[in-house]
């Protein structure tokens, strides 16, 4: 799967000078600032791992930085423990920072502070050392491994492991900046699930890190390391281009992964756009919670009540008035089947291939060329028949299209069976205020 919400990454230079640091206030008196709380932004703010910190510089703030608790260089002494964070935008810069939310070991102090400010303590080895888990490990079974052509990505949601998920090196959101470059890439079937996924080998540009990275949580950057994908993602992109519509869509045979996010993100806005214009409205609290979903280590994809349930993000900058229980979906499954929020039991996601394509949507797909002819508008209406009958106007789709179609979850050992996968959110609540 492409991830939906990806934010601006965040710019260490500079950032000291921010919301100047320079104030005398105690670590015990707390000093607010309308003019600072509304000079920023919330992207989002999430839960987090404990790790363990010490800060001499910058200050502590309440979560929207209104607030301004107290001078870090007051409470050098102190340990803080980390339990969430948070991404802050400021539209004046049009730059971004995320800050830790933590708390003394005592539990008599907390805040948001700047992570540039914060120092790992002696006991703060997991980012270096790891995390391991045999459970984790044994979860999954090796299908391949084999090198593969150096392509440079970003990686903000999710987490770093080694080859077999033994290890956990750390979470993707304390690296936001670092670029990352690959070498490598393995298949691993999740015996649990009974599905498979491709995870990445990356290092960072200095070589001071690796770890595997499960490709749906890499960002392409915009200029590709390597001169051949360069040419053949630009070439490809302009027969895209040339190809798109409603009612004309030919899909592309490519084993380059920034083409494939290309195809299916273009698939998804064309479907969307249909939507939209057939009368129904994205909404932006869907897509939160279901970026709430993306951002869980290890997601299988599955959408079910529970995992929205467990996982569901409150934060209203994300998720307005819409609540957990407020979430309805449908997704394509086996043999042209769906699983929908009101089954009882929850049906695997799977693509649909071409004659489950035109048993249900009447669309008589080409394998031989990808010319799928009226899939984007066919599709689209399939899908307003649920919308309609839910009496719901309100949707987040997420779509895949190719050979075979795979939004990242499930891979499969053919690249010859053209079909189709989707995901649809929808609601009856109108998006908040954000």
């Amino acid at each position: 799967m492409r991830k939906i919400v990806q934010g601006a990454l965040v710019c260490g230079l500079g950032l000291g000078a921010w919301f100047g640091m320079t104030a005398t206030t105690t670590a015990h008196a707390a000093s607010y600032s309308a003019t600072r709380s509304q000079s920023v932004k919330l992207v989002w703010r999430k839960s987090m791992g404990q790790k363990t910190y010490t800060a001499t510089t910058g200050a502590r703030y309440s979560k929207h930085l209104g607030t301004k608790y107290g001078n870090n260089a007051t409470t050098k002494s102190v340990v803080w423990v980390t339990d969430a964070h948070e991404k802050l935008y400021r539209p004046a810069k049009g730059t971004s920072a995320i800050y830790y939310h933590v708390k003394s070991s005592d539990g008599k102090l907390q805040g948001w502070i700047w992570r540039g400010y914060l120092t790992a303590t002696q006991e703060h080895t997991t980012t270096t050392k790891g995390q391991y888990s045999a459970a984790r490990s044994n979860s999954v079974k090796l299908v391949w491994r084999k090198s593969m052509k150096q392509h440079a990505y970003t990686a903000t949601t999710g987490a770093r492991y080694s080859k077999h998920l033994g290890t956990k090196y750390g979470n993707n959101a304390d690296t936001a900046d670092v670029t990352w470059l690959t070498d490598a890439h393995e298949k691993l079937y999740r015996k649990a699930k009974g599905n498979s996924a491709i995870y990445y080998h990356v290092k960072s540009s200095d070589g001071k890190l690796q770890g595997w990275i499960w490709r749906g949580y890499l960002k392409a950057q915009t200029s590709d390391s390597t001169q051949d994908a360069t040419t053949n993602t630009s070439s490809t992109t302009t027969d895209l281009k040339k190809n798109q519509s409603a009612t004309s869509f030919t899909v592309q045979k490519s084993t380059n992964n920034d083409v494939l996010g290309q195809q299916d993100n273009a698939f998804t806005q064309l479907v969307t756009a249909q939507l939209v214009k057939d009368g129904f409205k994205v909404s932006q609290d869907l897509a939160g919670a279901y970026q709430g979903l993306a951002q869980i280590d290890d997601w299988d994809g599955a959408l079910t009540t529970t995992a929205f349930a467990d996982n569901f993000d409150p934060y209203d900058q994300v998720t307005g008035k819409l609540k957990a229980k407020d979430i309805n979906f449908l997704y394509s499954s086996t043999a042209g089947r769906v699983g929908s929020s009101h089954d009882k039991l929850t049906a695997n996601m799977d693509p649909w291939f071409p004659e489950d394509i035109q048993r249900l949507l009447g669309t008589k797909v080409d394998p031989d060329t990808g010319n799928v002819k009226t899939l984007v508008k066919d599709l689209a209406l399939y899908l307003e028949q649920t919308l309609n009958k839910d009496k719901m106007k309100n949707f987040y789709l997420n779509a895949a299209v190719g050979y075979p179609a795979s939004m990242g979850y499930t891979t499969y050992n053919t690249d010859t069976d053209l079909s189709v996968e989707f995901q649809l959110l929808y609601t009856k609540v109108a998006d908040g205020k954000h």
